[in-house]
C-alpha cells in the first residue's frame, strides 16, 4: 500500500458498510453530541474516498467510468479518489468539521 501522508487518515476498507466505519461512525456522532452539550472540543467528520486499483496502468472500473461519461476529459481526474459507484475499496478520513457546516 501506498505511505499516507494525512494524518486524518484512519484505515481502508473494502464496504462503505464496514462495522470498523460503522462503529467509527456511531463513536464520532457520539463525540460530536458531548462537543455540543459541553461547548469544549472540536466536532469531528467521517470521510470516505473511494479508490480503484493502483494509478499503474489501465483500471478496469476507471476505464468503465469514463466509458460512462462519468468524468473529465482528463483520465488523471480519476488518479486520486472515484466516485463511491465506481470504488472497489474506500479510505476512511476522521477530520475537524469546518465551523461552517
Amino acid at each position: 500500500m501506498p505511505k499516507r501522508t494525512s494524518d486524518n487518515f484512519m484505515f481502508t476498507v473494502d464496504s462503505v458498510n464496514d462495522p470498523r466505519v460503522v462503529s467509527l461512525r456511531e463513536t464520532t456522532r457520539e463525540f460530536n453530541a458531548e462537543v455540543r452539550k459541553t461547548g469544549e472540543g472540536v466536532e469531528k467528520i467521517v470521510r470516505l474516498k473511494g479508490r480503484a486499483g493502483l494509478s499503474k496502468g489501465p483500471n478496469p472500473k476507471i476505464e468503465a467510468a469514463i466509458a460512462a461519461g462519468e468524468t473529465t476529459k482528463h483520465r488523471v481526474s480519476y488518479d486520486g479518489s472515484v466516485p463511491h459507484k465506481w470504488a472497489d475499496h474506500f479510505d476512511v478520513y476522521l477530520h475537524d468539521k469546518p465551523a461552517w457546516g
